[in-house]
């Protein structure tokens, strides 16, 4: 796992952040409908105008082309330069397109990590662990499935829990447990 992962930000000013990512979602989904449109119908005005801005970001705007904007800034400065201030999930968690189109495929999951509130020793280590910066603990103190859209099941807060309270199962519609799914690793002897 990501050893610089507790620097990640926790709380409620920082979950808004998470939205950055789904705003660039909707941009990304804005330049490919105004491009498909323009490769449909190249004579209308969407066409003609939509021809101009990517004629502009690929040729005419070198600080615009996709070498400068994506590989250098994006993925070099941001990626790289945050990760010591920040951890490694820094792009994925607040900016990544991808990641917002998968939070909101999370809303309609019936997966969750589900707690057992009885043995949780409010440790915090889940919490601590949580690439997202989602508060697992608060979640674990009150006996509720995690809902929160942020996760993606990546396991860690359930493989660093100390008394095994955190594991995967699947709930209804109305939110209850269907059946639970043990994992190997978080087997304690």
């Amino acid at each position: 796992g990501d050893t610089q992962r507790h620097k990640m930000p926790h709380g409620r000013w920082t979950m808004r952040l998470n939205f950055l990512g789904q705003l660039l979602l909707v941009l990304c989904l804005l330049m490919l409908g105004t491009r498909l449109a323009s490769w449909g119908s190249p004579d209308s005005t969407i066409g003609i105008v939509a021809a101009r801005i990517y004629g502009g970001i690929l040729n005419g705007m070198p600080l615009l082309s996709y070498r400068w904007t994506v590989d250098l800034f994006f993925s070099g400065i941001l990626g790289v330069g945050l990760y010591w201030h920040f951890s490694g999930r820094t792009w994925c968690r607040f900016a990544c397109p991808l990641a917002a189109l998968m939070n909101i495929y999370a809303r309609f999951s019936r997966f969750r990590i589900i707690s057992d509130k009885k043995r949780c020793i409010s440790c915090n280590v889940c919490t601590s662990v949580c690439h997202q910066g989602i508060d697992v603990m608060g979640f674990a103190q009150r006996g509720i499935p995690l809902e929160d859209p942020q996760c993606v099941r990546c396991s860690a807060c359930i493989q660093e829990c100390p008394t095994a309270v955190l594991q995967f199962g699947e709930v209804d519609a109305d939110g209850r447990v269907i059946r639970l799914d043990r994992l190997e690793a978080t087997a304690r002897s």
